[in-house]
């Protein structure tokens, strides 16, 4: 037999030769033990890849689960709002407000005690500039006749920020009270109860007999002021913060007093409004806990909020009322009803303003009287009513309704809290009567119409673009 015949019977049959193997005859079902190891190593280290992977996302779900819900809610809140941001920013007070933002950071000959949004509004002109050139349409800089240059564009990048950083903040609240809920549920009806809270507004049902959807009620969603939107998410986060303060029994931690410090102070500057409402009843809380010898709550209390809103209210006090400020002159006196008496029907758009919180309260007393947030968000909304319907400012600023501005924005928390105290509670929890049962679906009915009734005021505001009506 020749070599080559040898080493093809060699191949066949699978004997040794002593030659190298060039070539087989017929593929073999066996691996060798060197590749069945090979294959045995990339399989192990595909298992252990998948289980490392599996643990991951295990691990990190939520994480993922609430960036999705996050981006989720930003998106919407920006196609919700934006493309109407966009028009308001020519209309209502948006012109006043970057009006007097040019005189007081660009012309430098006028001095505005609520300077937060117009700083944020130059800022946001500043970086455009580099950005790209702001390409106005003449007759939206004609609409700004105030001064020579146009800030539509920086005007819609600090309103729509503030609008999703609000949106935000009020998905991290509901997300947190919709703990014991699954996850995924959880996260769905958080994304819808922002949306909802972000147009909830008072229940306009007398709309066929005086054609009014603003005058007359509390609004607690505003569209045509620039500052009014800047402070919502500002006061929240305040609220979070003192609501935190008086339910902790830890002790309270440097970091807690510098933080409430620091937002008093922002939201001041945003826009007093809310700040002038919480102040009496930071007031009597401090009573309370020292009749209750809380010396730590107390000294938090004062270094964080007390002494610097004292501070910032006589400042800002003087450079309004001095003659220097934006207006100019006037103060403050006792006018019940004054500004309101044109609107009629003010008990019964009371009620109608307020009627979700009522039910909320009414339906679940006994827990509700506990609840420390709940009852925070009241007693503010009471101090700011009394604003907005017994005092007026005197002079030039009579007819700006700022006292009112209070009281929208204190209902606006008063909203959130109550949404927050209701889904927190249970069916038949304090009572086992039937009927009681049937409390927190009334709630939500009301709720409902609530939502309805600000679906309505944003299709107003934004599609009809008309306000104050």
């Amino acid at each position: 037999m020749t070599r080559l015949a040898s080493e093809m019977d060699a191949d066949h049959t699978g004997e040794s030769t002593g030659h190298p193997r060039r070539y087989s005859l017929e593929w073999s079902s066996a691996l060798s033990p060197e590749g069945a190891r090979v294959l045995a190593r990339m399989a192990d280290l595909a298992s252990r890849g998948k289980r490392t992977l599996c643990r991951l996302v295990r691990t990190h779900i939520g994480l993922l689960r609430e960036t999705g819900a996050v981006l989720l809610v930003s998106t919407l809140i920006i196609g919700i709002f934006t493309p109407s941001i966009m028009r308001w920013c020519l209309l209502g007070d948006y012109p006043i407000h970057a009006g007097l933002a040019v005189d007081m950071f660009h012309r430098h000959n006028r001095m505005i005690s609520y300077f937060l949004y117009h700083l944020l509004l130059m800022t946001a002109h500043g970086i455009l500039v580099f950005v790209k050139p702001l390409t106005a349409d003449p007759r939206e800089v004609a609409k700004y006749a105030q001064y020579a240059w146009s800030l539509p564009d920086a005007c819609v990048l600090v309103i729509t920020t503030m609008v999703v950083v609000q949106g935000v903040i009020l998905y991290r609240v509901v997300r947190q009270a919709l703990d014991t809920v699954a996850a995924w549920a959880a996260s769905g009806l958080a994304v819808l109860l922002t949306l909802a809270l972000m147009v909830i507004t008072a229940i306009s049902y007398l709309l066929p007999l005086d054609h009014q959807h603003y005058l007359g009620y509390i609004t607690a969603t505003v569209y045509h002021n620039p500052t009014v939107v800047v402070l919502k998410p500002l006061a929240l986060l305040l609220f979070m913060q003192m609501v935190q303060l008086l339910r902790q029994s830890s002790p309270v931690r440097p970091a807690q007093v510098v933080w409430l410090w620091l937002l008093t102070i922002v939201s001041t500057l945003a826009k007093p409004s809310y700040a002038i409402c919480l102040f009496p009843v930071v007031i009597l809380i401090l009573i309370d806990l020292l009749r209750k010898r809380q010396e730590a709550k107390v000294k938090a209390l004062l270094a964080g909020f007390v002494l610097p809103m004292i501070l910032l209210l006589c400042w800002q006090y003087l450079v309004t009322f001095s003659g220097n400020g934006a207006d100019g002159g006037g103060g403050f006196r006792w006018a019940p009803l004054m500004l309101h008496a044109v609107s009629g029907d003010l008990l019964p758009k009371f009620l109608l303003s307020v009627l979700f919180p009522l039910c909320v309260y009414a339906a679940f007393f006994s827990a509700a009287r506990r609840d420390v947030a709940l009852n925070l968000s009241w007693m503010v909304f009471g101090v700011s009513a009394v604003y907005m319907y017994g005092f007026v400012e005197s002079g030039a600023r009579m007819m700006h309704f700022n006292l009112g501005w209070g009281a929208q924005v204190s209902l606006f928390l008063l909203y959130v809290s109550s949404v927050v105290f209701l889904i927190r509670q249970r069916a038949g929890r304090e009572a086992p009567a039937p009927l009681l049962r049937f409390r927190p679906l009334l709630c939500w009915l009301v709720f409902a119409l609530h939502v309805y009734s600000g679906v309505c005021w944003w299709w107003v505001e934004y599609v009809q673009m008309r306000w104050g009506v």
